[in-house]
């Protein structure tokens, strides 16, 4: 057997035949990069302008992309890109967390002020139906209940948050709504406080209304001295001329 014909006798294999090789002359193709990773530094981005919602989103991404790179052995790539979409998701998301621990007081105290602001206006309307209430009677309605319908036709004024069903007519509108009233007094000067928050309506004090019509909010600390200012001039005005009874219920309204 000549040598040519013992060489020939093993032909060369094919290089396509060669399993996990590649080809002699053929370049490794890149790996495809990972489109979680893209989407979550896009989505991180967004979550400067997306409330947080974003970068939420871009974590959540950011961490199946990289488990997805990492188990494709190579096949994926964007490493890079998943860890910074990562970092970048997770700084919008803390950029929102501090937005809302600095925004959610002045908020808060937001909606104070319009709750305080609503009370003060259903005073004024209930001063404004004493008003027209003492000019078809010679005194001040005996309890809050008189002053509805006839002169006050929105329940929803007897209510510190405005709530209309809240009010019920039994036991009646000063027990179910917000305001507390001393009820029917002899002639007092005009700055004697004759109606009040109920405590627990606001945290740092009540708002009162006068004798003659105006509302203040007394904070918690000016309260007791301007209750006991309003009791010692009803004291003035004729306090023998009440019941024992009716002097208790006078002085427990002055209480705070």
């Amino acid at each position: 057997m000549s040598d040519r014909e013992g060489s020939g006798s093993a032909s060369p294999t094919a290089p396509g035949d060669r399993q996990g090789q590649v080809p002699p002359g053929v370049p490794w193709p890149p790996p495809k990069t990972s489109g979680l990773a893209i989407a979550s530094l896009v989505c991180g981005a967004l979550g400067f302008f997306s409330c947080g919602i974003g970068g939420l989103v871009g974590l959540l991404l950011g961490i199946i992309g990289l488990s997805s790179i990492r188990k494709s052995q190579g096949k994926v790539g964007g490493s890079g890109l998943a860890v910074g979409g990562i970092v970048v998701s997770i700084c919008s998301f803390l950029t929102l967390v501090l937005a809302v621990g600095i925004l959610m007081p002045a908020f808060a105290r937001a909606h104070s002020e319009a709750r305080k602001a609503g009370c003060r206006g259903n005073l004024h309307n209930i001063g404004l139906g004493m008003a027209m209430y003492t000019t078809d009677y010679p005194q001040l309605p005996p309890d809050l209940d008189g002053l509805y319908p006839s002169y006050i036709d929105q329940l929803s004024a007897f209510d510190c948050a405005g709530r209309r069903h809240a009010i019920v007519s039994f036991p009646g509108i000063e027990a179910s709504g917000s305001y507390e009233y001393v009820g029917p007094l002899s002639a007092v000067p005009g700055y004697v406080i004759i109606v009040l928050d109920k405590a627990g309506n606001h945290r740092d004090g009540r708002n009162a209304l006068f004798k003659d019509g105006h509302v203040e909010f007394i904070s918690n600390a000016q309260l007791p001295a301007r209750l006991q200012a309003s009791l010692d001039l009803v004291k003035e005005a004729g306090w023998d001329q009440y019941s024992e009874e009716r002097k208790a219920e006078i002085e427990a309204f002055y209480t705070p």
